[in-house]
């Protein structure tokens, strides 16, 4: 089902996505793992769907219904955390919504889930506040990406570049 939630991201259908998501989270046989999370964060973020998005992560730290643990074995811990994938799929999302105030909830998330920002975070949040027209952020993300010592990548230094124009 993971690789079904794959296709169908890739095909730009995240509705469908989303549904068979919500199918695997019903059935203890095929409860989604971290793979089908990812798979799903990617394809709504590409899509833009924050509010779903935001969702699936309170799903993630949910235990599932009863019917479903009592079909796994004792042991099982079906509870998970998101991480840097999760959150840069978050930023994805808020580029396309252009939700500038969703970057600080996604860092603030990170700091407190002891993760440390890549260079396509940084270059994510960049792009959100240059879309959304804050140019402040931009250069104080830039400036706070370099103080860090994250290598900067190319949509990095298109957000830096892009303020220096305007």
């Amino acid at each position: 089902y993971t690789k079904l939630l794959s296709i169908l991201g890739k095909a730009w259908m995240p509705t469908e996505a989303l549904r068979i998501f919500t199918i695997m989270r019903g059935d203890a046989q095929i409860y989604p793992d971290m793979a089908a999370y990812h798979s799903i964060a990617v394809t709504l973020g590409r899509a833009g769907l924050l509010n779903e998005l935001i969702k699936i992560i309170d799903y993630m730290r949910q235990k599932p219904s009863k019917r479903v643990m009592m079909m796994r074995r004792k042991d099982w811990d079906p509870l998970l955390e998101p991480d840097v994938l999760v959150y840069n799929s978050v930023l994805n999302a808020c580029v396309l919504s252009q939700q500038w105030k969703g970057v600080f909830w996604v860092f603030q998330k990170m700091r407190f889930g002891g993760l440390t920002p890549t260079g396509a975070t940084f270059g994510l949040a960049m792009e959100v506040m240059l879309k959304s027209k804050k140019y402040e952020f931009v250069q104080k993300f830039f400036e706070k990406m370099q103080r860090k010592g994250v290598p900067p990548r190319a949509i990095t230094y298109k957000g830096s570049v892009a303020v220096s124009f305007i």
